[in-house]
Formats: C-alpha cells, sequence, structure tokens
C-alpha cells in the first residue's frame, strides 16, 4: 500500500515545504521509501535536494494541474509520496489535482491567531462575517470529486512547546481549530531553527517529526 499525503494550506509561508522534506527523511528513516513531490513553483523543497547535494531519497518537481492522473504512472516502487501543494489562493487548479490524487490531507498551521485568521479568509465578495471559509470550501468541492473522502489533519508546527499543552497560545490554537471543524494531530512539531530551516542535511532521530509520521500511519493503518 502507498500512503499519499499532500501539504496544503490556503496562504503560503506557514511551513509545507519544511514540513514535507523533514517529512520524508523521517518516513525514511522509518524504513520507508519515500517520494517527494514538489508542485510549487516556487521549488523550496528541490532546492534544499539540490543544496544537499541530494538526499537517500528522489525529489521531484511536477507543478501540473493534472497530479490525480500523472502520480499514478510514477508512484510504483515507493511506500509514500508526499506533495508539497502551493498555496490555493494562488493555485488552485494545481491544489485540487494534488488532492484529489492524496488520501491525506496536513494542513500546517503555526500557533498564532493571526496565522488562523489568515486561513480562515472568507471567498472573494463574501462578508467576513458570513461564515464562509475559502478553504473549507474548496476542501469540499475536492472532497466531491473524489471516489472516498480524504483524510484532513492539521499540524501544529513552530510550536512554543515539544509537547501538547492544555493552556498557552498552543492550546488556543488547538481549540480554535477544532471549533471549526478540523481534527489537529496530536503531535507538535515545535520552533527549533537549527534544526530545521538551517539544516543542510535533514535528520530526524529524536524529533517529533518522526513520532508526526508514526501518528499519521498510524491514522492510516486504523482506517484500512
Amino acid at each position: 500500500m502507498t500512503h499519499t499525503w499532500a501539504l496544503v494550506n490556503l496562504k503560503p509561508g506557514v511551513g509545507k515545504s519544511t514540513t514535507a522534506v523533514f517529512a520524508a527523511q523521517a518516513a525514511y528513516e522509518e524504513g520507508l521509501k519515500p517520494l517527494l513531490v514538489d508542485a510549487d513553483d516556487g521549488r523550496s523543497c528541490l532546492a534544499a535536494y539540490n543544496r544537499a547535494d541530494g538526499f537517500k531519497w528522489p525529489v521531484i518537481g511536477l507543478a501540473e494541474p493534472d497530479l490525480h492522473r500523472k502520480l499514478p504512472d510514477l508512484d510504483g516502487g515507493v511506500d509514500l509520496v508526499i506533495i508539497d501543494v502551493p498555496q490555493v489562493e494562488d493555485h488552485a487548479r494545481i491544489a485540487r489535482g494534488a488532492l484529489r490524487y492524496a488520501d491525506t490531507w496536513i494542513v500546517p498551521v503555526a500557533p498564532s491567531h493571526y496565522e488562523v485568521d489568515r486561513m480562515f479568509e472568507p471567498p472573494r465578495g463574501a462578508a467576513d462575517d458570513s461564515g464562509r471559509y475559502r478553504l473549507l470550501e474548496f476542501f469540499e468541492e475536492v472532497q466531491d470529486m473524489r471516489r472516498s473522502p480524504a483524510d484532513v489533519v492539521v499540524s501544529l508546527n513552530r510550536t512554543n512547546r515539544a509537547k501538547r499543552t492544555k493552556t498557552g497560545p498552543d492550546a488556543e490554537v488547538r481549540e480554535a481549530l477544532e471549533d471549526k471543524g478540523f481534527e489537529v494531530l496530536n503531535t507538535v512539531i515545535p520552533w527549533h531553527d537549527d534544526r530545521f530551516r538551517q539544516a543542510i542535511l535533514p535528520r530526524t532521530p529524536g524529533t517529533n517529526m518522526r513520532r508526526l509520521v508514526r501518528e499519521l500511519l498510524d491514522r492510516k493503518g486504523a482506517t484500512q
């Protein structure tokens, strides 16, 4: 069975590319064969791959709208496909194809109410108090195109603490997202600038990224 994950959000700068690279490395260290698909014109994942003179697993660039048709021809022989999806607000066609393919949609969010507000922007022309949200409507649209519903989860990254908390900004953002109907993963990714953003060669032993990958794999196994 090939696991298929898409890192997606309405806005850029939420940690999709960083999460994609380190999740792929964590999966490799867990004994899986990952394939990372850089579907963003920014090419952050490919840049990381080139800067490191390659990883022990492949990265391909495929910023095209029909990913749901092309990726099944490329995912043979791998255990996990991770797609770095461009921001939905500017690249809805590419994001739509990626989400039609991937069975798990991972929404990275930093623990600040500003980031939550950016994520829950209303559709163009809708009032701020309309109760309508552009990202949620996009998700509903793509779910209707699928044969079976995707599993949608939020990953809290750049958190203030290394574990799930009951109080403080991490807990407040978790509660705000759950109030919107999202399921938030138990594993959080704390802010370690030296380990993640400044790292040339990704390494994940002993980190929360390994636990995050195991939590995602366990979720999929529980639904089979």
